[in-house]
């Protein structure tokens, strides 16, 4: 398979990922107890391990998001913190239970797909205004449905489908 321009662009993106990184993490050093830089460093994971998953799914991109969570769980424990972050949070669940299903790692991907449904649930209490949100819960417990449903576990699955038509509908 010849290495084409995509390839060169995407390992580039990498490489910058990776140096913004370390420059993060060197100012997370400097101040740890500062929770903007380490949001931040948060971020600039989540980005690492989007640009990592583009070209695997193997345990460093898993490695990644999950120290993203980590960051990112104790800053949405605090109450400043944003819609925005709180949505990242989930989205770093979504993307470790799609992670986690590939390896057929099904423990890890149902403890995923529950954390970002209770991340959602709770966007969707701060915001009940905010579709958006709404939506997305729906989908994450459409996931949920899909997990059980996969699983042969037909009554845990139905149940899922409708709180998620349920919260999509209203």
């Amino acid at each position: 398979m010849a290495y084409s321009r995509y390839d060169e662009d995407r390992d580039s993106a990498e490489a910058i990922a990776r140096r913004a990184l370390a420059i993060r993490e060197s100012l997370v050093r400097e101040n740890p107890s500062d929770s903007k830089r380490l949001l931040a460093l948060a971020k600039d994971l989540f980005g690492l391990a989007v640009r990592l998953s583009e070209k695997m799914n193997g345990p460093e991109v898993i490695a990644t998001y999950e120290q993203a969570a980590g960051i990112m769980e104790s800053h949405a424990k605090d109450d400043q913190a944003g819609s925005f972050d709180r949505n990242l949070l989930a989205n770093t669940y979504t993307n470790l239970s799609l992670l986690f299903a590939s390896t057929g790692r099904l423990v890890e991907q149902k403890a995923a797909i529950e954390r970002m449904i209770a991340v959602r649930e709770s966007l969707v209490k701060l915001n009940p205004a905010v579709e958006t949100f709404q939506n997305n819960l729906g989908h994450g417990l459409n996931n949920l449905g899909y997990f059980y449903e996969s699983s042969s576990r037909t009554d845990e699955a139905l149940s899922a489908y409708v709180r998620a038509r349920e919260v999509i509908e209203l």
